[in-house]
């Protein structure tokens, strides 16, 4: 894994497929330890590997636990992540533009 960025409050990104091991895909993983907004550019596939989070986005709040899957449109707009209290999600992107 590399630090792709800090989120703030503790919590940050880490790159661990790109560009330079595939042109096909991205992979990252998110580590929440305090209440995170986020706004990709392109759509997710999300899937919370440790603890529980609640997501809110477009007026829907939603907990997410150990396992579950969700997938987060491009356009979609800014997600509130709130780990419970601490979250890790695995986020599959597509290429890069």
């Amino acid at each position: 894994p590399h630090r792709a960025r800090e989120l703030g409050g503790g919590s940050y990104q880490d790159e661990l497929i790109g560009p330079a091991r595939t042109d096909c895909f991205r992979v990252a993983k998110t580590h929440l330890t305090s209440p995170v907004v986020k706004d990709e550019t392109s759509c997710v596939i999300a899937i919370v590997t440790a603890g529980t989070v609640i997501a809110e986005a477009g007026g829907e709040t939603h907990r997410l636990q150990t396992y579950d899957k969700v997938f987060l449109p491009a356009g979609l707009g800014p997600v509130k992540f709130t780990p419970q209290p601490h979250a890790e999600i695995l986020e599959c992107f597509p290429p890069a533009p």
